[in-house]
């Protein structure tokens, strides 16, 4: 289905023999506002989450074609003065969640929620895990073969929070062995 700013995935999707399908919700094109895809996707995925399922907001593009901008805004808490200029605070996608997911908590008092976050990014082609300290013993064992065989203090930031990417065959599921935490 195309509407004005996006493409959206309907049907049966058709598994083409020795090729991997991948799905997806929605393509959005460059004049596509953080809102546009928080309402299209986002308040989607925190509705599946309240309702206790887990939810990926997973962010694709090349390189310089706004990803980071658009999960993290602009990273302004409020209204700041550059060159005479007011500049306002944009949420981004994670923010949007944040108070989107909060604000639902918020009016259901009299459930009890458990939120744990996980946080990856994908570039060029290794996968981090954005919420290791890699000063943190108890996951030192997560990164790339060469992690191990260096000492803590010696090892590149970038090779001991490589993560691995695991893919059931049978369900077309996959898992990271990434750090979560809990949110409160």
């Amino acid at each position: 289905k195309v509407t004005q700013r996006s493409i959206r995935q309907t049907g049966e999707e058709k598994a083409i023999e020795g090729k991997s399908l991948f799905s997806f919700d929605e393509i959005f094109d460059e004049d596509a506002a953080t809102d546009d895809i928080y309402d299209a996707v986002g308040s989607v995925i925190v509705k599946g989450a309240v309702d206790g399922r887990n939810g990926t907001i997973f962010a694709y593009g090349q390189t310089g074609s706004g990803k980071t901008y658009t999960m993290q805004g602009n990273g302004l808490t409020g209204s700041i003065p550059k060159d005479g200029v007011e500049t306002e605070a944009v949420d981004g996608i994670i923010q949007k969640v944040a108070w989107d997911l909060f604000g639902r908590i918020e009016s259901d008092p009299a459930r009890e929620f458990l939120l744990r976050a996980s946080f990856v990014e994908v570039y060029n082609e290794t996968i981090r895990d954005l919420l290791h300290d890699h000063d943190d013993a108890e996951h030192q064992s997560i990164g790339s073969s060469s992690a191990s065989s260096k000492s803590p203090k010696k090892q590149n930031r970038s090779d001991f929070n490589s993560l691995i990417l695991r893919e059931d065959s049978k369900t077309g599921g996959v898992s990271l062995s990434c750090k979560e935490v809990i949110v409160t």
